[in-house]
């Protein structure tokens, strides 16, 4: 055999590897891939609870500054509508990162988490138009959320398999808890805020 032959088909498939793998850098996922489709929906969720809790604030903050305030102070006021300006800035920049992270979805995800991510979307717009009623736009928005958990959850296979008993028992466990404490809070058993309590029973009704 010729001593050359190995050191030649050696050679041969590095250059290959070196050809095809070249514009995939080490480290990261494959576009389209399982890995690339959890990362771009971890960055969505980040960004959509990050974008609700700044709108929740900026909301609070303008409705605090334009009611009348019990001290009749021109500092307190204009103090108030300053922090009102600062939570508007961080509005929009949340804002700016959400909407980069839903092309990223688009990018990537399945026609059913599109969806479920564009129901995330769709509840924004709730919170100029019902800014006396931000709770509410509040609660729906994280149901939104919570339907998008579950979506991306099904695309990634996350759920147990017929053949995983101990995780379905889990599971069916853990889904046995939050349905009592959402009775409790109902019941008001479960200490927790008048305003959540109200809107979870307006919210089975519409069911």
């Amino acid at each position: 055999m010729d001593p050359i032959a190995p050191a030649a088909v050696r050679a041969s498939g590095s250059i290959a590897s070196a050809i095809f793998g070249r514009n995939r850098s080490v480290g990261v996922a494959r576009i389209g891939s399982a890995e690339d489709r959890a990362q771009a929906y971890h960055r969505f969720m980040e960004a959509a609870q990050l974008c609700t809790s700044t709108m929740f604030e900026y909301f609070m903050r303008r409705r605090e500054a334009t009611h009348p305030s019990p001290l009749r102070q021109p500092l307190w006021r204009i103090y108030r509508h300053w922090c009102a300006e600062q939570a508007r800035t961080r509005m929009f920049q949340a804002y700016a990162e959400l909407q980069a992270a839903f092309m990223g979805i688009h990018l990537c995800a399945p026609p059913l988490v599109r969806e479920a991510a564009q129901n995330v979307m769709d509840v924004l717009p709730r919170f100029e138009e019902r800014p006396d009623d931000y709770m509410s736009v509040f609660a729906d928005h994280a149901m939104g959320q919570t339907e998008f958990l579950l979506a991306a959850r099904h695309d990634l296979a996350y759920n147990p398999k017929p053949w995983q008993f101990l995780r379905k028992r889990r599971e069916r466990q853990y889904l046995k808890e939050v349905k009592q404490r959402y009775n409790g809070i109902l019941d008001g058993t479960v200490p927790d805020s008048d305003a959540l309590r109200e809107e979870l029973r307006r919210l089975g009704k519409e069911r």
